[in-house]
């Protein structure tokens, strides 16, 4: 509450995350690019589930041969028609029963697995060429079975995506095992041998992608568990991949440090791709980890921490947690990098937009406020780039990505511009531009795109957005600590019962300074209403924080009036005049509000609120404040002038709420005197 545009940050970034543009990643082989950065020593000490897959030379006499290698990583029986992969997954016969996608794909591995069959055992060479193929063939059917996991279908039960999860891993780890198989037995051809590292990169890449989405979408899953087999997997990608570029010659920004007439490799694009993948995955996790309790250390191991709901908008960042985040920055800049010097396609703008978001997210949570707007800005003009591209017919990404991302990059540039003084204007235009974002997802045909940021904001009915809330309330619960946030209501709660019982009052004075009316404290009661708003607001209950705000709106409105008027005068406990402008606690709450009609689809009425919130602030701040400075020092002390706002001497012991606090204490607490 003291600090909404973090308090959204955090909430919107964590449901944005596991979800964006993964579509590079669907299938193994061929995809995005990058370089790579740092060094994981974590790779060298979690290696025990990797060499366990990898490991198709298990024999002390010697490897047994690669005929028999294959027979036991994918096998064909032709008496009962069932395919085996791995020794762990088996698919029989009628294929169709597991899908068209996933049938057509697997009756071309039975073919490719006879003609396999044919080759001669002595000349390992002629099995290269069919290896690949069927290679390519278990990551399409890999991708089919991701896709079944992620989304679904009518008739999957949550039993049935489990399976598709297990079934995509089985898969993958038997890709990796054929990859090796070549890797041991195949001539050492330039080209072969990195389509191989590429291959095995690749492969693990999937892997880590599967694990660290599957909490997002596994409410059973364990995230320490697949958090850090993500991590290991990245890693084992990331090794792979450098040692294929520095056998090919080149740096870790894609340069060739050969001679300048030294044949491109026809493979380098795809190594490129692939380390670029790695790159952008791989910070993205980094960025996953850190939001969900991880730190890394020096020596890059992760530890797990989870902080509880006081920690999160207040304490200052260790130096584990700035590690990690800086490791996060310095992958998804090098997947950047690596993007411009690849052949485009249509995935590379959106990756790019992808990764110039997460740095901007990055630079958020260090509170490198410039740095968060000039990324996500370059992302964003990614995106209008992607747009237009799209109109001219070429394909670049779905319209749903393409909005999805909008809405995530634009709240990244408004709640970054919230925190640099002398740029009121920018978050404005900003936020209107989030708005309309949030407006066309909305919207059941998007139409054209490129007309997106040119429409009026409009609000949408009460009653349909109601049931729509009601529908999806699972989907977007709160990352707080919903038990205590709602500890914290009922104390706020019982201070406003007490307050409108028994009274907290002013006295106003008449011309000779006699008594002449005893009024109630309207301020203090507004103040107590923000606070409980705010509180709803975080327990993604907007129409009760809806009520509180707009009551507290309209009674700071009216005190501000009556202290106006020049018979009264706002103090401190110790009878001193407050210094600070109480315009500045009405902006405080209309900036709640404005996220709270942005949770109702209330798109004008949110524009409207955030315009006079930052109007006010416009008029109230000092030279080189901003407004998320002067919502976040709480009881703190400024250079300029001491906070001691009602609300933000409410909102202090917000944070204490878990601790054993009687109800008396808080009923000591008298903000305004006259």
């Amino acid at each position: 509450p003291t600090e909404p545009a973090r308090s959204m940050l955090l909430r919107n970034t964590t449901k944005y995350l596991p979800t964006s543009n993964m579509h590079c990643m669907v299938a193994l082989i061929f995809f995005i690019l990058c370089v790579i950065s740092v060094r994981m020593t974590a790779a060298d000490k979690k290696q025990i589930i990797l060499e366990e897959e990898e490991n198709i030379c298990n024999n002390e006499d010697g490897c047994e041969s690669p005929r028999t290698t294959i027979q036991k990583i994918i096998s064909h029986d032709i008496d009962n028609g069932s395919l085996t992969i791995n020794s762990q997954q088996t698919y029989t016969e009628p294929f169709h029963q597991y899908g068209m996608e996933a049938a057509l794909q697997l009756r071309e591995i039975v073919k490719n697995v006879h003609s396999l069959e044919f080759l001669a055992e002595n000349n390992f060479d002629d099995h290269v060429h069919m290896i690949m193929t069927v290679t390519n063939d278990l990551s399409d059917l890999a991708a089919v079975h991701k896709l079944e996991w992620l989304y679904g279908s009518s008739d999957d039960a949550s039993a049935m995506q489990s399976k598709s999860f297990d079934k995509t891993v089985v898969i993958c780890k038997a890709v990796m095992r054929l990859f090796k198989l070549l890797e041991l037995h195949a001539t050492n051809e330039k080209e072969t041998s990195e389509y191989i590292s590429t291959g095995i990169s690749s492969a693990a890449l999937v892997l880590g992608d599967l694990f660290q989405l599957r909490p997002s979408v596994d409410s059973s899953a364990v995230i320490t568990d697949d958090y850090s087999t993500s991590y290991e997997y990245f890693a084992f990608a990331e090794s792979t991949i450098v040692k294929s570029l520095s056998s090919m010659s080149i740096d870790m920004n894609g340069n060739l440090l050969g001679q300048e007439d030294e044949v491109r490799l026809p493979v380098l694009d795809d190594v490129l791709t692939v380390h670029a993948s790695i790159n952008l995955r791989f910070g993205s996790l980094l960025l996953e980890l850190y939001l969900s309790g991880f730190t890394l250390d020096l020596d890059n191991n992760l530890h797990h921490h989870v902080p509880s709901v006081s920690e999160l908008p207040m304490q200052q960042l260790g130096e584990n947690q700035k590690h990690i985040l800086r490791k996060a920055f310095t992958k998804l800049e090098t997947s950047t990098v690596i993007h411009r010097k690849i052949k485009f396609t249509g995935d590379v703008l959106m990756n790019q937009a992808d990764a110039y978001r997460l740095m901007g997210t990055v630079n958020s949570l260090l509170h490198e406020w410039a740095l968060a707007a000039k990324n996500c800005k370059v992302g964003l003009s990614m995106l209008s780039a992607s747009v237009s591209k799209s109109q001219n017919g070429e394909t670049i990404a779905s319209a749903d990505d393409i909005v999805a991302t909008m809405i995530t990059i634009t709240q990244s540039i408004f709640e970054a511009f919230l925190h640099l003084p002398d740029e009121i204007q920018s978050a404005k235009d900003a936020f209107r531009m989030h708005l309309l974002a949030q407006q066309a997802a909305a919207e059941v045909g998007y139409g054209d795109l490129s007309d997106m940021f040119r429409k009026e904001l409009k609000n949408e009915g009460e009653e349909e957005v109601r049931q729509l809330l009601l529908l999806n309330k699972d989907a977007t619960l709160p990352i707080v600590d919903s038990a205590q946030v709602q500890e914290s209501v009922n104390i706020y709660q019982s201070m406003l019962e007490e307050t409108l019982k028994y009274g907290m009052h002013y006295v106003e004075l008449d011309i000779n300074g006699g008594a002449a009316n005893d009024n109630r404290d309207i301020l203090y009661e507004g103040s107590l209403r923000s606070v409980i708003g705010s509180l709803y607001l975080d327990l993604n209950e907007p129409w009760k924080a809806r009520d509180e705000l707009e009551n507290a709106v309209q009674l700071l409105e009216e005190g501000i009036q009556l202290v106006d008027s020049g018979k009264y005068e706002v103090t401190g406990d110790d009878g001193i005049p407050l210094t600070y402008s109480l315009r500045l606690d009405l902006a405080h709450v209309l900036h709640s509000l404005s996220y709270t009609y942005l949770a109702l689809m209330q798109w004008e009425k949110s524009h409207d609120a955030f315009d006079q919130a930052m109007d006010i602030y416009q008029s109230e701040l000092l030279e080189g404040e901003s407004p998320m400075d002067w919502n976040s020092i709480a009881t703190t002390t400024s250079s300029t002038r001491e906070s001691t706002s009602m609300t933000d001497r409410l909102l202090n012991y917000l944070f204490r709420a878990t601790e054993d606090i009687d109800l008396e204490d808080f009923q000591q607490i008298d903000n305004t005197t006259a």
